[in-house]
């Protein structure tokens, strides 16, 4: 018999630092060869720098993006609520685009993104630079 390809690894994880209550959650997905190369291109773009110094690369790579683009190549659900008026409703949904995703990220705060984020690399610990070990979690 064929061997099967396991399942991509879930995980759920409350965001205890934002909601201490543990009612707000992220479902992040480990990355697969898909992820790991769209992940990669936002590496591949840089330009050359001449100048009477020299020669030099300049990869232009803002921290925000990537962190915006990793949670989003390993996102599957979150039950993140906006307050629209009066009425409240999820801002993040299966299936969308990069951009619909970026403009949702881009409304959280500094703390509920970096928190997701640190869900993020505790799943895909291979995307940490500070050497594969994540921040330690609470869920």
């Amino acid at each position: 018999m064929a061997r099967p390809i396991p399942q991509v690894l879930s995980k759920e994880c409350k965001l205890l630092e934002w909601d201490p209550d543990g009612d707000t959650i992220v479902v992040v997905r480990q990355a697969r060869v898909k992820e790991e190369s769209e992940r990669d291109r936002l590496f591949s773009e840089f330009a050359i720098k001449r100048s009477a110094d020299g020669v030099s690369e300049v990869y232009n790579l803002p921290g925000l993006e990537l962190m915006a683009t990793e949670c989003w190549l390993t996102f599957d659900e979150a039950n993140i609520l906006v307050e629209d008026g009066q009425e409240t409703h999820k801002l993040f949904r299966k299936g969308m685009s990069r951009l619909e995703f970026r403009e949702a990220f881009g409304q959280l705060p500094t703390d509920l993104m970096i928190e997701w984020h640190r869900a993020v690399l505790a799943v895909n610990p291979h995307w940490n630079p500070n050497g594969g070990v994540a921040a330690e979690s609470k869920n």
